[in-house]
């Protein structure tokens, strides 16, 4: 599940200090993530399996801090399936400067921590978030679950919507569609939709439709975040 916190506390340091003329010295660069740099210890060979998945991808992420910031993403990102020590790892890399990764050590693989990183204005921020219980990719029933960054609080309601078709590279692929709603409390406030496809009895997610509004307080004034796009596999092939 995609979190919906976007991380201004570093860069929200620096305007406190004055040091907007250092930030505008770095260009907001939004770099693609080259397939040849992205590795897995163990490739399976079923869907599912350990491995990378290419994802085709529409969609971006903007900030209107300063002058305002767009990092459109890239048509191929790439989702990465690791052996942790307790589960699998999940990481999504849709630019150098943005990448999500989830530990799935719970039940039945729900996820128990996650981490976000961007990098706004040669600013990087690597927040963790971490659960009340665990937060189960594919629920049986209607569940909420509260996450927790520093004092902000995001609510999840995750909601299984029954079995649904996508089609990936030509193939009707049967998948458990779930829908994720997340409020965000305290020092940013804000709201997002998810909607995940998932291989059935895997951590795999073989679509996924984004949409967040964040605001952020700063010594500066409110800072808004916006992320909306759409990833679907290119192929079941974990090593494709």
């Amino acid at each position: 599940m995609r979190r919906g916190l976007i991380a201004l506390g570093a860069l929200s340091v620096l305007l406190a200090a004055g040091a907007i003329a250092y930030i505008l010295l770095f260009s907001n660069t939004a770099t693609p993530v080259d397939r040849s740099v992205v590795t897995a210890a163990v490739v399976g060979s079923e869907p599912g399996d350990p491995g990378i998945y290419a994802y085709e991808t529409t969609g971006y992420e903007a900030v209107d801090a300063l002058t305002g910031g767009r990092h459109e993403y890239p048509v191929a990102t790439y989702l990465t399936i690791s052996l942790g020590e307790c589960g699998p790892v999940v990481r999504w890399d849709a630019l150098a400067e943005r990448w999500d990764e989830w530990e799935h050590c719970g039940p039945d693989g729900a996820i128990t921590l996650s981490r976000n990183y961007h990098d706004w204005f040669g600013v990087p921020n690597l927040d963790e978030q971490v659960c009340a219980a665990p937060l189960p990719l594919v629920p049986s029933a209607q569940m909420t679950v509260a996450c927790t960054t520093g004092d902000i609080t995001e609510t999840y309601q995750v909601t299984p919507m029954g079995e649904a078709t996508v089609t990936v590279d030509g193939v009707a692929v049967a998948t458990d569609w779930v829908r994720v709603v997340s409020e965000l409390t305290g020092a940013t406030t804000g709201d997002a939709q998810a909607d995940l496809w998932v291989l059935p009895g895997s951590v795999l997610v073989v679509k996924m439709v984004v949409v967040r509004h964040n605001s952020t307080e700063t010594p500066i004034g409110s800072v808004a975040y916006e992320e909306s796009y759409t990833v679907t596999l290119a192929s079941l092939d974990p090593g494709r």
